[in-house]
């Protein structure tokens, strides 16, 4: 049975890095398919990494590995970790990166401390081939390591709630300048269900009362709100740039009053 291992890193495409990591994987873990979530993550972005394989990993086969790639050397604050949770495996660095990827605590965590395990002072390169190679070999993770009792979080991805308020803030700008917030389709309609609602966009300025179902509902170069594919509230402009002319970022605040 072929052994799945994706791979989300910030080490791009044009570089030897990921071919060493493939390279090492294949000579231990022959019957390998793997899977490349993306190598264009900003550097050391653990926050577009978290999102985007949260997104992702659970679309894969149950057993798979996924490998984060990003930020991935190890200190006594920042352990490397092998995690168990709804029958998939990760290995990383515990950097807060996994904090965003799990809103609540994973099943299982074990801290890793490698002992003298470096190649030309790529230390990621051997753990992870290491540590691939043991799981795909159903080695018990709980073994290798200590247990700990949560993943490092750095982000809060939880809105706020208050009565007759819901605020929140963006999480990701998509490829098309969208912006993705934090807030779900199930809390909405927990809190705010078929209530009258006005959505405020960073200010009073812009502001919607609809949640469309569709880009296609509004004219060209209009506002719309949406739940997309993650059922995550979306900000975006049809076929036009969101984030520069809603001035977009991290920062945004997003409050529903209802």
């Amino acid at each position: 049975m072929p052994v799945w291992v994706s791979i989300i890193s910030d080490w791009k495409n044009h570089d030897y890095y990921l071919a060493l990591l493939k390279a090492g994987i294949v000579n231990l873990v022959p019957d390998v398919r793997f899977f490349d979530i993306t190598h264009d993550i900003p550097l050391y972005n653990i926050q577009r990494a978290g999102f985007v394989l949260r997104a992702v990993y659970n679309s894969l086969p149950k057993a798979s590995i996924h490998l984060v790639c990003v930020n991935t050397e190890q200190n006594s604050d920042d352990p490397y970790v092998v995690i168990h949770h709804k029958g998939h495996y990760f290995i990383g660095a515990d950097n807060g990166v996994f904090g965003i990827v799990f809103g609540t605590k994973p099943e299982t965590i074990i801290r890793y401390y490698p002992e003298n395990d470096s190649v030309s002072g790529f230390r990621a390169l051997s753990v992870f081939t290491r540590l691939t190679a043991y799981i795909a070999e159903q080695g018990d993770i709980n073994l290798i390591g200590e247990r700990q009792t949560d993943v490092l979080r750095k982000t809060e991805l939880e809105p706020a709630v208050e009565p007759g308020l819901i605020t929140g803030h963006i999480l990701y700008i998509d490829s098309y300048n969208n912006g993705i917030t934090n807030i779900s389709r199930e809390l909405f309609n927990r809190h705010v269900g078929n209530q009258k609602f006005v959505i405020y966009i960073n200010s009073h300025f812009y502001y919607v009362n609809k949640i469309y179902e569709s880009y296609h509902e509004v004219a060209c170069g209009d506002l719309v709100l949406l739940f997309n594919s993650l059922d995550l509230l979306e900000i975006a402009i049809r076929e036009d740039d969101a984030t520069a002319l809603l001035s977009l970022d991290k920062k945004t605040l997003i409050t529903i009053k209802y």
